[in-house]
């Protein structure tokens, strides 16, 4: 799958067909494969962790910030492994 950042309108990937059929990613200008990575890994960060949620169904604030440094962490590991193929 070819993938490139052309200037759009969308937040995340748009997975659309090129003139020859091939599958194409195309990226937002405002958000980069690091952000999109770290959104994916966030989602897995947040499901089924009864820990980070207090009773009312709110995350910590104390809890926020490692979040966040976790997400983009995976991230940058997805992008580093990617660049070792």
């Amino acid at each position: 799958m070819k993938e490139h950042m052309p200037n759009s309108s969308q937040t995340f990937p748009n997975y659309t067909r090129n003139e020859n059929g091939d599958a194409v990613i195309e990226w937002a200008s405002d958000a980069s494969m690091r952000d999109y990575f770290a959104a994916r890994a966030l989602s897995g960060l947040l499901v089924g962790d009864p820990i980070t949620w207090n009773k009312t169904g709110r995350i910590r604030k104390s809890e926020m910030d490692a979040i966040a440094q976790a997400a983009y962490s995976i991230a940058d590991a997805m992008l580093a492994e990617r660049e070792r193929k």
